[in-house]
């Protein structure tokens, strides 16, 4: 079992039958298994909709690519949730970088934002997750979680929920070390 491998961003999502609504800015990174997702309210102090709060998660996910059946398991989470989350994922089959996932309650388009074969990347080290594909990066700790994007300059910082877990130049010693170890500390 797997997940979808990509950049993926929501455009909407659909709580108990509502109109499909979109109140954050949601991107959920997944690379061979490992996801990272961050979520923040567009506008701060507004309405906050179910599956829209500032907040991010990442760990493990995998899907059976004949039911669609899919489960992620959140090792990080800067929210209190059940640490084990059931749905289904969807390919659009008239688009394959359209994605819907379908929860017990909740419905949640996303759309892929990373070119069919991007590099990408997951690392695990002392207690944070970073999970990058193409020009976009996650990272998720106990502290807090953050979004990065790549310049031509190197990767920058666009958003931080609670106290990011990495700064934008750990991102870019990550890559350079071929991204195999996290400039974290450990002690």
């Amino acid at each position: 079992m797997s997940c979808l491998d990509g950049a993926w961003r929501r455009v909407s999502v659909t709580v108990l039958a509502e109109r499909p609504v979109e109140v954050s800015d949601v991107w959920w990174l997944v690379c061979h298994g490992t996801f990272a997702d961050l979520r923040v309210l567009r506008t701060p102090g507004g309405e906050v909709l179910p599956y829209s709060a500032t907040q991010a998660f990442a760990g493990t996910c995998s899907r059976d690519p004949r039911t669609g059946d899919a489960r992620w398991d959140a090792e990080v989470d800067t929210v209190d949730r059940p640490a084990v989350v059931n749905g289904a994922l969807h390919p659009d089959p008239r688009d394959a970088r359209v994605l819907t996932e379908v929860g017990e309650d909740f419905t949640e388009t996303w759309v892929r934002m990373d070119a069919d074969g991007a590099p990408a990347a997951a690392l695990r080290e002392a207690g944070v997750v970073l999970v990058a594909v193409g020009p976009y990066a996650v990272a998720v700790g106990p502290t807090g979680g953050a979004r990065f994007q790549r310049a031509a300059s190197g990767w920058v910082l666009l958003d931080e929920v609670g106290a990011a877990p990495l700064a934008a130049g750990d991102v870019d010693g990550a890559e350079r070390s071929g991204w195999t170890a996290l400039p974290v500390p450990t002690g």
